[in-house]
């Protein structure tokens, strides 16, 4: 995420790995969340007529969504800093 772009890029330059892990995982956690709404309202209004009979529609699409979503962030905050750990060259402009 552009928000966490400047303290990356510091933390980048200044051999920060604790602190560039952590603004990455928070980046991917932005993203995640953003991406996570996003779906969550899309299951309410279109999806909601899979959901069983008797389980609320946010309910239905809270699980359904959160239950590969948590672990897509999870991955996704270890690669990326797997990523930027071994190839920092990638980065630099």
């Amino acid at each position: 995420a552009g928000v966490v772009a400047k303290p990356l890029w510091k933390a980048i330059s200044s051999n920060k790995k604790g602190s560039l892990i952590a603004w990455i995982t928070i980046g991917c956690f932005i993203g995640s969340l953003l991406r996570f709404f996003g779906h969550f309202v899309a299951g309410i209004v279109f999806y909601g007529q899979f959901a069983p009979k008797g389980q609320p529609v946010w309910l239905y699409s809270l699980v359904y969504n959160g239950g590969y979503m948590l672990p897509a962030f999870i991955l996704s905050a270890i690669i990326v800093s797997l990523l930027f750990l071994q190839r920092p060259k990638l980065l630099i402009r």
